[in-house]
């Protein structure tokens, strides 16, 4: 079966249409269906068919040029490629209609059958490969375009040539802005040297950084994919693994928890049964012994063993997840008691407690044990400020797409990264004198206990953050739950 290739000649002139079939007529080993537009108004007829393969095209066609079929055509949005015949070459006219879209440019004088071939071949080859290109273009703008994934490119010296609409908003910057920076600036300083020698080294596949947003107040954990596209530029794809980071990071905190709690429950049956014990055999000396100086031992081994019980009894009580009083409780004003409840520690250390709470609506929480939780919290920020003017801590709230977060500032000391992990560990006390060091764990019981998280964000010389998020939805499902146990309960009087 043969291959017929269709092709549309648009001329006005008779006998040039006539010699043109004639050289096509001529060709071997390919058929040709030729169809003919003699004037302006015809050649648009065929602009709508879809099963034409070429347009030969006069350069004068009466009052409108070749140029002009041309860019019609573009407006037509035309499947095929288009040659110029003119009747005299013309270096001008050459450059003319190439800028205007003709894949060749014949010289009536110089047309054969073999040249004609040619150009109609070679022509249709062009297309086709343009066309392949353009819709692999299509195809991966639309991926860049679309990905929920940053994608960045950048030439060799890492400058960001193009920014996809997922980096614009992760970064919280325009396409503009992007493209006047280098990809190392939205890196976080001290990993910025790291960052580049594994770019040309051609190793930071798979690899995590932490990239910075426009306002600096916002880290994004990115695991990057990396492609060297040639030798002049290089791609990043970089997902945002912040949330997942997050999630993994309360998980383990979770787990730590729970641990810490079956170690305290070990604990508490180890110590609490010699207590016993131990007073028991302090009330037979008491019976016993009348003498004052060993009364006074008793006395103080009394109060010590005293001591030891409250402190397991504190140990158990941070450590276990007890029960809740759930109830519809105004945050904004559990948030204004905590903060009435530490005003005096801030006054004895010159520190200004500020707030700024926006509504957040009712929610379902045991009101005693958040503001215990809070007061916590403010109160380990009140010990690291240094008694000095211009102490504070600053808290906030916020609704967040459905999740309620607190935030509890201080610009006090800091905490060092290495010891960031240790904060809600029972007894621990990050080097502060007296406590128990059981007030932020008992804190991360409170909020873990409400189906929530609590995390930390610390630097030396600079201040430390507390962040809290709820969950409304969780709190108030959790509150039905329990009540609908309640109604189940037998009632036994």
């Amino acid at each position: 079966m043969t291959n017929y290739i269709t092709i549309v000649i648009i001329d006005d002139d008779d006998d040039d249409f006539l010699l043109t079939k004639h050289y096509l007529d001529q060709i071997p080993n390919q058929k040709y269906q030729v169809k003919r537009a003699s004037n302006y108004d015809e050649a648009l007829s065929f602009f709508s068919e879809d099963e034409i393969d070429v347009f030969l095209v006069d350069y004068k066609l009466g009052k409108y040029k070749g140029i002009d079929i041309l860019n019609i055509a573009k407006v037509y949005d035309v499947n095929a490629p288009f040659i110029i015949v003119t009747g005299k070459g013309n270096l001008n006219i050459d450059k003319e209609v190439m800028l205007a879209g003709a894949y060749d440019y014949l010289i009536k004088d110089e047309i054969s059958p073999d040249s004609l071939e040619r150009s109609i071949r070679y022509s249709i080859e062009r297309y086709n490969q343009l066309k392949i290109i353009e819709n692999k273009e299509k195809k991966y703008k639309d991926i860049f375009d679309k990905s929920g994934d940053i994608i960045l490119l950048t030439n060799q010296s890492g400058k960001i040539i193009d920014a996809n609409p997922c980096a614009v908003k992760k970064f919280q910057q325009s396409r503009e802005e992007l493209l006047k920076m280098k990809i190392i600036h939205l890196i976080e300083d001290n990993e910025q040297l790291h960052f580049w020698e594994l770019v040309i080294t051609n190793q930071l596949e798979g690899e995590v950084c932490s990239f910075l947003t426009e306002s600096m107040d916002k880290k994004i954990l990115g695991l990057i994919s990396f492609i060297v596209q040639d030798e002049y530029s290089y791609q990043f794809i970089i997902h945002d693994v912040t949330k997942i980071s997050l999630r993994e990071k309360e998980r383990r905190e979770e787990e730590k928890f729970a641990a810490m709690g079956r170690i305290a429950r070990i604990i508490a049956h180890e110590v609490k049964n010699p207590l016993t014990n131990i007073n028991f055999a302090i009330n037979e000396l008491r019976e016993e012994n009348k003498n004052p100086e060993t009364m006074m031992l008793i006395e103080i081994v009394e109060r010590n063993c005293m001591r030891i019980n409250n402190l397991v009894t504190e140990l158990l009580t941070s450590t276990r997840f007890s029960k809740l009083n759930l109830a519809k409780n105004n945050l904004n004003e559990l948030i204004v008691d905590a903060i009435k409840m530490a005003e005096d520690s801030a006054r004895n250390k010159n520190v200004n407690i500020k707030s700024h709470l926006t509504t957040v609506g009712d929610l379902y929480l045991d009101g005693e044990k958040i503001k215990v939780a809070l007061l916590n919290i403010i109160v380990n920020g009140i010990e690291a400020i240094e008694e000095k003017d211009g102490g504070e801590i600053f808290i906030t709230n916020t609704n967040n797409n459905g999740k309620i977060v607190i935030s509890i500032n201080d610009n006090g000391k800091g905490i060092p990264k290495e010891n960031l992990n240790k904060l809600f560990e029972a007894f621990y006390t990050n080097g502060k004198d007296g406590g128990t060091g059981l007030g932020l764990t008992t804190t991360q019981n409170v909020i873990l206990n409400h189906y929530g998280s609590i995390h930390v964000e610390s630097e030396v010389g600079t201040g430390t953050t507390f962040t809290i998020t709820l969950l409304p939805s969780e709190l108030e499902e959790m509150f039905n739950s329990e009540s609908l146990i309640l109604k189940k309960e037998p009632n036994t009087k």
